[in-house]
């Protein structure tokens, strides 16, 4: 008598599961368990993921070992699982702010700061007296200077004797009473010794001067002697 010998046959060999489905075989047959999204006896039904294009923005989609998982690969300027998200929405940067595409950080301009650009230099204004405010640099009035305006050229006043102070940017020129003379009006016109022998200086609007001399005595300066030009020119008569 001839006895045949029966051997279990592992059907799951031949990998008949498709799209990463499980194969588990009793000898007799074979049985698929299909990942998530498919179907079928051998998970033959069903479609990759990325061929509905769940990536939004132009993103790369990516299906993760022919399964139901998927990967978005996000171009710049997007998040989000799908890569649905904007790091760069249109209000994003104030005051003429650029998005920086990359991590959504604004590149502000020059006069704004923050987060978002929204912190302006000129508020509150820096400024001083009276001077304005523009992309935080300080425009000065006439009469001031410095970086915000701080300092007032004519006060106090350099202008010496009474002189008037007259700004001109950030210089100024001082306008001299009858008298006196020099950039600060520090030079009095007549002193003591500027007509001699007793003359009376008298200042001249011009800066100038003019000596009224004494009885005897003449010249610019009134350093001549009258006698002694006489003397000079003595003669008889006989």
């Amino acid at each position: 008598m001839n006895c045949l010998l029966l051997t279990e046959i592992d059907h799951c060999l031949s990998q008949p599961c498709l799209n990463s489905g499980s194969c588990t075989s009793d000898g007799a047959t074979y049985q698929c368990e299909c990942p998530k999204g498919f179907s079928g006896t051998d998970c033959q039904n069903g479609n990759l993921p990325c061929k509905s294009s769940p990536c939004q923005n132009n993103a790369e989609c990516i299906n993760v070992d022919k399964t139901s998982v998927y990967k978005c690969v996000c171009p710049d300027g997007f998040t989000g699982t799908n890569c649905e998200t904007s790091l760069c929405p249109a209000d994003q940067c104030k005051n003429g702010g650029t998005c920086n595409a990359v991590d959504g950080s604004c590149i502000c301009p020059t006069g704004f700061s923050g987060a978002t650009c929204e912190i302006s230099a000129c508020d509150p204004n820096p400024c001083l007296n009276g001077g304005t405010c523009d992309l935080g640099k300080c425009t000065c009035p006439l009469g001031a200077t410095g970086d915000k305006c701080e300092i007032l050229i004519c006060d106090p006043t350099p202008c010496d004797n009474g002189g008037t102070c007259n700004p001109s940017g950030s210089v100024f020129t001082c306008v001299c009473p009858l008298g006196f003379i020099g950039d600060l009006c520090e030079t009095p016109v007549c002193t003591a010794t500027t007509c001699l022998n007793g003359g009376l200086c008298t200042p001249l609007a011009s800066g100038d001067y003019t000596c009224q001399c004494a009885a005897g005595y003449s010249g610019s300066n009134c350093e001549i002697e009258i006698r002694k030009i006489f003397a000079l020119h003595a003669y008889f008569v006989l």
